[in-house]
């Protein structure tokens, strides 16, 4: 087989293993921009952002094209890696195949992820927007390559090739009539370079996970680290999506302060934390959908209301965002919302404990911690009722390891 039939042959390989994966990864996230783009289309105006842009001096262009292009390498930099540096294709790693023909397998694929830079580039007015494209294309690929292989290597190849990337931009913006001879330099640098970074920082020494500095030296530390761990490496969406309730919660519980002739805000903000709740539920739900059998193993050496303590904890930090947003919106009200927010955690880990979430019961359970917590003596009661919850998780854990035992 010659060198252009092998060629061929990891290309096919590399798109048979990657090109659904990719597929699947991009078109979210493009559909997201055309929809954006199409309801700001007319909202937008784009000519006076276009001429504002364009009339701003090269070295500023190239900085700002710079730092585009270093922000849309780290908000896709796990797309790469889970298809260019996949572990998957580590078999045809050992092979000896040349360079270039990974260049030709892999360049395609950071193209495409980088392709709203293209379209990007056309606010910047040009004579040549196609040439222009192509510069702001060619200065994606090295860098958008090392900043998905990380490593000290590859960060330091990817701030290299930013300033340079930058600089090219810039003096495309400097000179005009030159941007077709930039793009040809640019192209006939990266492309090369391309191959050369992937052999380097391809291998997994260069990606391999780091260690945690925490060490824990008591049971309950053992088992939180493991419920942590296991949710922030196969459940970081959901985790991410407990950072979201402190803005609206925030800013509603603000807005409503100006209108406290109508509406208690007190009361308001314990209803608006309360809403939140199930997000905590559904966090601990999918923990215990991720362990299964291993949520609370009868064989681990740890009682039941240790277990359960460690569920409650990790009720309460799914919570806690939304709890610093209502502390930051209406503080003066921070014993009950204390007490609602130890209620709603114990209840969570209360509606899990039996090994899958309980979403109708702690819906009821969420409505009467409100009611609880409204009451006089409001901050005691929601305290104690947080203690009931804890309770009712070990009784459920002791019951569900006596079934599993």
């Amino acid at each position: 087989m010659d060198a252009g039939s092998r060629m061929l042959h990891l290309v096919r390989l590399v798109w048979r293993l990657l090109g659904t994966r990719l597929g699947l990864r991009l078109l979210p996230g493009w559909l997201v921009l055309a929809f954006v783009g199409s309801q700001l289309y007319d909202q937008f105006d784009w000519a006076g952002l276009s001429a504002a842009l364009s009339g701003r001096p090269p070295v500023e262009a190239g900085a700002t094209a710079g730092a585009l292009i270093g922000a849309w390498a780290l908000l896709w930099g796990s797309t790469l890696r889970a298809t260019a540096l996949s572990p998957e294709l580590a078999p045809l790693w050992r092979q000896p195949v040349p360079d270039r023909a990974w260049t030709v397998a892999i360049a395609p694929i950071i193209g495409l992820v980088g392709a709203p830079l293209a379209v990007c580039s056309l606010l910047w007015a040009s004579p040549n927007p196609g040439a222009q494209a192509l510069l702001w294309l060619g200065s994606w690929l090295v860098p958008g390559l090392a900043v998905a292989a990380g490593g000290p290597r590859g960060l330091g190849l990817a701030a290299a090739g930013l300033v340079l990337g930058g600089a090219l931009i810039g003096a495309g913006r400097a000179w005009p009539t030159w941007t077709p001879a930039l793009v040809a330099l640019a192209w006939a640098g990266a492309l090369p370079t391309v191959s050369r970074t992937y052999h380097r920082l391809r291998q997994p020494s260069a990606r391999r996970r780091r260690r945690l500095p925490w060490r824990p030296r008591t049971a309950l530390g053992a088992v939180l680290r493991r419920d942590l761990l296991c949710l922030w490496r196969r459940e970081r969406g959901t985790v991410l999506m407990c950072l979201v309730p402190p803005v609206p919660v925030a800013a509603v519980v603000l807005a409503l302060r100006f209108r406290a002739h109508t509406v208690d805000p007190a009361a308001a903000t314990l209803v608006l934390l309360a809403a939140s709740a199930p997000l905590s539920a559904h966090l601990l739900g999918r923990l215990a959908a991720r362990l299964g059998r291993r949520l609370d193993p009868p064989e681990w050496p740890v009682a039941p209301w240790l277990r359960s303590l460690g569920l409650v904890i990790v009720g309460w930090l799914a919570l806690a965002p939304a709890w610093a947003g209502s502390m930051a919106g209406h503080a003066s009200s921070w014993p009950s919302q204390i007490g609602l927010w130890a209620a709603l955690g114990a209840g969570a880990a209360w509606a899990v404990a039996g090994g899958r979430v309980n979403l109708g019961a702690y819906l009821w359970w969420i409505l009467a911690a409100l009611a609880v917590v409204l009451a006089p003596l409001g901050p005691v009661l929601g305290v104690g009722l947080a203690g009931i919850g804890a309770a009712a998780a070990t009784v459920r854990l002791t019951r569900r390891r006596g079934r599993l035992g």
